[in-house]
């Protein structure tokens, strides 16, 4: 009994320099169907061009990233990004914010452990509950939307919170030299 410790919860701060993870979302046009069909047709011609350049510079750099794929695309792009040895994760599975994502997921691979939410937005599936069940171990989100900036294990999901991207320079019309600017 004197040697028994009980787990408890505890927050430990890390010793080491800051971690950047590179995290991309893999949405083709798909993403922006219903709010801007012309960049969704600009974005379904270009796509397959821009994954190859950012996978030549990664490699080039011996960088390794996270591909969040929206689950309808994964045929089409799994074995170019994981012949690079990145990691894969589903970005749902079209991209909407219902229609049973996870199960239509878990129809398409069992083995991926993360999930990454369209528009940082939580719907009522996503519960820790709801993960759990569909065999997934991870959620990233974007920080705002989780209301907090650092990792955290909560009911057997770690919650991965995204501090910076580029949405601004979609959505709010931020020039790249701006947004390169802020993320220097």
């Amino acid at each position: 009994a004197n040697r028994l410790v009980a787990p408890g919860p505890a927050e430990d701060e890390l010793g080491a320099p800051k971690t950047i993870c590179i995290c991309h979302d893999i949405e083709a046009g798909i993403g922006h169907l219903d709010t801007d069909p012309v960049f969704a047709a600009r974005a379904e011609e270009s796509a397959d061009r821009y994954l190859d350049a950012m996978l030549d510079a990664e490699r080039a750099a011996g960088v390794k990233a996270t591909y969040a794929v929206v689950g309808q695309m994964m045929p089409q792009v799994r074995a170019r990004i994981a012949s690079d040895g990145h990691c894969l994760a589903f970005h749902s599975f079209d991209h909407r914010s219902g229609g049973d994502q996870l199960p239509r997921c878990r129809d398409l691979d069992y083995r991926l452990k993360g999930y990454r939410t369209p528009q940082s937005v939580i719907t009522p599936e996503l519960t820790d509950e709801n993960l759990c069940f569909h065999n997934f171990e991870w959620l990233a989100n974007s920080a705002w939307s989780f209301g907090f900036g650092q990792p955290r294990l909560e009911n057997r999901i770690v919650k991965i919170p995204i501090e910076f991207d580029d949405f601004a320079m979609y959505h709010d019309g931020v020039s790249y030299d701006a947004w390169e600017a802020d993320a220097l």
